[in-house]
């Protein structure tokens, strides 16, 4: 239950690159807003379950989507800096001609292609990571269970020499 909580709340991240660059205190708002929720529920599992010295996989999951949350904040904050420079900047650049007007129109344009690939490259990210754990998280008992199932076929098979080998009592 926990893992799909926590999968759930750090996908919402991604919805944040539907809001446009010039929203950014929208895009940073909310990201924000979902780390915290993120670092609260992990908290709360972790007071919930026995205390142990060492990570645990979900302690891993947790932690790596609290990470991937703190890096798309920051995409969101660069990606703000850069949009309001260009802003600023444009401002201040009083177009004589077409060419420069056209100048003047292209930063924005560019940011929001800088914020598109942005996206395709975390989302593509997140949805690797989440196939790594799914495959990790079924492939690793699988493991564990052949490898036991390969220590108990190979006790079988000593124990059973050992009977074979065993003499027989005496009094039969």
């Amino acid at each position: 239950n926990a893992y799909f909580l926590i999968f759930l709340i750090t996908s919402a991240s991604l919805c944040t690159f539907a809001i446009p660059p010039s929203n950014s205190h929208g895009r940073l708002q909310i990201t924000c807003t979902l780390l915290l929720t993120s670092v609260t529920f992990r908290w709360v599992v972790n007071k919930s379950l026995p205390t142990i010295s060492y990570l645990t996989a979900l302690d891993v999951y947790a932690i790596a989507s609290i990470v991937a949350l703190c890096i798309i904040n920051v995409f969101h904050g660069v990606v703000s800096y850069l949009y309001y420079n260009q802003i600023y900047l444009a401002t201040y650049l009083t177009p004589t001609n077409i060419s420069e007007l056209q100048l003047s129109l292209y930063p924005e344009y560019s940011i929001c292609r800088i914020d598109r690939y942005g996206f395709f490259i975390l989302s593509f990210i997140f949805c690797l990571y989440q196939i790594l754990i799914l495959l990790w998280t079924f492939w690793k008992p699988y493991k564990r269970r052949r490898s036991m199932k390969r220590k108990d076929e190979k006790t079988r098979v000593e124990f059973m020499n050992k009977i074979n080998n065993s003499e027989p009592p005496n009094g039969m």
